[in-house]
């Protein structure tokens, strides 16, 4: 478990920190709201921001799928907000599309 502390001092990268949040449950939620088409045809594939914020933050709030992150984010001593669930959800998303380069 990479721990926010280690994170912040910088051992870790961006990606690193937030991949290991990424569950099934929000997998499929990403299957599920996005065609892998749609998602390739985004101009920028780091960080999906061709889909307005407000896109993001529905799908965060309306998604059942933050309980088992819920206790990851504490166990590294994090916490949930909707900023911290628009970037495991965006993360979640580059890892689909790299799955399926």
């Amino acid at each position: 478990m990479i721990t926010r502390e280690a994170y912040m001092r910088g051992d870790f990268t961006h990606r690193q920190y937030y991949a290991q949040f990424v569950t099934a449950q929000i997998m499929a939620v990403i299957k599920q709201r996005f065609s892998l088409e749609q998602l390739r045809s985004c101009k920028d594939q780091q960080h999906f921001n061709d889909i307005q914020l407000v896109h993001w933050n529905r799908l965060a709030l309306e998604s059942n799928c933050w309980t088992t992150t819920y206790v990851l984010l504490k166990e590294a001593g994090d916490w949930m907000s909707l900023g911290v669930q628009v970037t495991i959800l965006k993360e979640a998303t580059r890892q689909y599309v790299e799955q399926h380069a």
